[in-house]
């Protein structure tokens, strides 16, 4: 992990990914957070 923001009950992580590829891959995970569950999550990758 790179870093990670929060803001309201969404957490973002900015994330390099080694092993899939032989070049890291760039990727956002945004995570929706509701009653300390995690709801929903979508995962960027560039």
């Amino acid at each position: 992990m790179i870093s990670r923001s929060v803001l309201g009950n969404k957490v973002f992580d900015l994330e390099k990914i080694q092993g899939l590829s032989d070049d890291p891959i760039g990727s956002m995970a945004v995570v929706e957070v509701n009653d300390g569950l995690i709801t929903t999550a979508w995962f960027y990758f560039k």
